[in-house]
């Protein structure tokens, strides 16, 4: 027997029943109760986020709970609700918004959004384009644009169009997010040589919003060429050395000498080709480090000894 009733939990109860007999049972409903609990991670990181709003909507748009995730990034909505179409809305600054999908729960029911139902949000995107030009703003075309994240390495990159123009869209915006412009195999067609160097400086990006960035390409006058060498180690985040990540040098945004890391993380690069004023480097050089299950990074050097 199952009985019933509006705002009410339910109660199922096996009844015995006996020939020519009058069976009375008697059922007692409790006030019934809608629960709501999960986890919301980041979607990029996958790290439980604290903080974020959860709200628990019954029909089309009443808010009858909230909540706010806690360190572990968990929830729990009890509410006295009766039978009705249920979800969870989840909010966070710098994040987009996510809804579950509308659920019929009986009262005294529960919706449950743990382990492989945990909610997900994502960080809030913008949109990153612009031009690749000369000093004297001729567009340079055809070369390939890297997207640096910092503390990330290289996340995007897009090829540069006839115009010069590059464009990165759905990338995770504000604040924590900041962005550098790196072009590689940049070609001037006025002198039809590799441009020395054309970046950006670190810039941040706001959410739902586009920014426009020109990369200017940059030139370094010759001067008394001189032969020198490269050294440097390459560390984990908890300075252990790494062996065997490749390293390329990389001048006139092409690479030019490629090596790797030996068991102590060194690597050498001899017999540099150096333009030096005065004893400083001038001709800016670029170092790339990668390696499976590492971030992939360049690092930019402009003078040096």
């Amino acid at each position: 027997m199952l009985v019933s009733a509006d705002g009410k939990a339910p109660v199922e109860r096996d009844v015995t029943v006996s020939r020519g007999r009058v069976t009375v049972e008697a059922i007692s409903l409790q006030q019934g109760t809608i629960t709501a609990t999960g986890q919301v991670i980041d979607g990029g990181t996958g790290r439980a986020l604290a903080g974020a709003k959860v709200e628990l909507i019954r029909g089309e748009h009443v808010v009858v709970g909230a909540a706010e995730t806690n360190t572990t990034g968990r929830f729990s909505i009890r509410t006295d609700l009766p039978s009705d179409t249920y979800r969870v809305r989840v909010s966070m600054p710098g994040y987009t918004p996510v809804e579950t999908e509308a659920e019929q729960v009986l009262s005294g029911g529960y919706l449950d959004y743990s382990g492989l139902n945990r909610i997900t949000l994502y960080p809030a995107t913008a949109t990153i384009e612009g031009a690749l030009m000369t000093a004297s703003g001729r567009p340079i075309p055809w070369a390939e644009m890297v997207l640096m994240r910092e503390g990330f390495g290289e996340v995007a990159s897009a090829k540069v169009d006839q115009q010069g123009r590059f464009r990165f869209e759905q990338v995770p915006a504000g604040a924590g997010h900041r962005y550098m412009l790196v072009a590689h195999d940049a070609i001037d067609n006025l002198t039809v040589d590799h441009v020395d160097l054309a970046t950006t400086d670190w810039f941040t990006v706001n959410p739902g919003g586009k920014v426009e960035r020109s990369v200017v390409a940059q030139s370094f006058a010759e001067q008394a060429l001189r032969q020198s060498s490269v050294t440097g180690t390459v560390l984990s985040p908890t300075g252990q050395p790494v062996e065997g990540a490749t390293v390329e040098l990389i001048r006139r945004s092409r690479v030019e000498k490629s090596t790797t890391t030996d068991a102590e993380g060194r690597f050498t690069f001899p017999h540099v080709e150096a333009s030096e004023d005065g004893g400083a480097v001038t001709a800016p050089y670029m170092l790339r480090v990668s390696k499976d299950g590492y971030i992939t990074t360049r690092e930019v050097t402009v003078m040096g000894q």
